[in-house]
């Protein structure tokens, strides 16, 4: 995927980037499918690759007593 956004083949990439998803049972983001004008490519791809590395992120619960 990197190579691709490295070598400037969106269509590649998008084909990856589809095959990853469906595989892991989720929908496609709008994100991807839609036409980001204002946005490179790119910098969608970089964020997608980023996202995928990292670990899920989960919301810290603390329960606070009154004193």
């Amino acid at each position: 995927m990197l190579n691709s956004i490295k070598a400037n083949r969106k269509t590649e990439f998008m084909d990856t980037a589809i095959r990853v998803i469906w595989s892991s049972g989720k929908d496609i983001p709008e994100i991807l499918t839609i036409n980001n004008e204002g946005v490179s490519w790119k910098e969608l791809g970089h964020s997608f690759i980023a996202g995928l590395t990292q670990p899920r992120y989960q919301k810290n619960k603390e329960v606070k007593e009154n004193e």
